[in-house]
């Protein structure tokens, strides 16, 4: 690759993950501009001073140079100054209920304790809230006042879930997400070794996923991200026996 000329102008540094729509981050300032400046006033008071202004002249260009480097400087861009037009129109936040607030908090609180892995649980109440509400599929809910209703939806089915998973092992919670089909085989196994019927053992244990979680009602629940909660609570209940 090419060295880059040296007129070439640095791109734009952006946050947010890498992302080109994150903040664009200006330039920081370059130390030769004022450098420049202050060469530029070397040569003045050199030339003021043949001219047998040296008081004069010393006085009036040291205030026009804190006068011209502050101006300069402050034109310059500032390192992690946004580049933000200041007539940029600036949407209010939207505002949301101090009900709602505390619900979403008691419900951060209670996955926090329950140490099961955020994204696992994120897409798979995302899965049974679109089995519970169909008509809504793939719409994505935002924070506008229109969605309250659809965010205390998805709220109540988050709990329905979170309720569900905190009945098992701390061990088993904090490995969903991560459940390979050799564990099921391992579960067999298990089954097998201690002559335990495995499809009564199955109809149990689905009858109860099912109670717990009625929107998987008539699903494949080897299937889906409801399979991980299948295999954890398996996993439980064979080490119970």
């Amino acid at each position: 690759m090419d060295p880059p000329s040296a007129g070439a102008v640095p791109p734009p540094i952006y946050t947010g993950g890498g992302s080109p729509t994150g903040t664009l981050v200006a330039e920081p300032p370059r130390t030769g501009s004022v450098q420049q400046l202050v060469r530029s006033l070397s040569n003045d008071l050199r030339g003021l001073a043949k001219r047998g202004l040296v008081l004069a002249g010393l006085v009036g260009v040291i205030a026009l140079g804190g006068w011209i480097i502050t101006t300069r400087l402050a034109a310059l861009p500032e390192a992690g100054r946004e580049n933000v037009p200041s007539d940029s129109p600036v949407e209010p936040a939207p505002q949301i209920s101090s009900a709602e607030q505390e619900r979403q908090q008691q419900l951060l609180n209670r996955l926090a304790d329950s140490r099961i892995p955020n994204s696992y649980f994120y897409a798979v109440v995302n899965e049974a809230f679109y089995l519970k509400y169909p008509q809504r599929q793939r719409r994505p809910l935002t924070n506008s006042e229109a969605d309250e209703p659809l965010r205390a939806d998805w709220d109540r089915v988050a709990f329905e879930v979170l309720e569900f998973s905190e009945q098992l092992s701390s061990e088993s919670r904090l490995q969903l997400g991560t459940y390979l089909p050799r564990d099921e085989l391992r579960i067999n196994q298990a089954l097998n070794r201690k002559r335990v019927n495995r499809s009564r053992f199955y109809r149990t244990l689905d009858r109860d996923l099912v109670r717990a979680l009625p929107m998987y009602r008539g699903e494949d629940l080897s299937d889906g991200r409801i399979q991980q909660l299948r295999i954890a609570l398996g996993r439980d209940r064979v080490a119970d026996l």
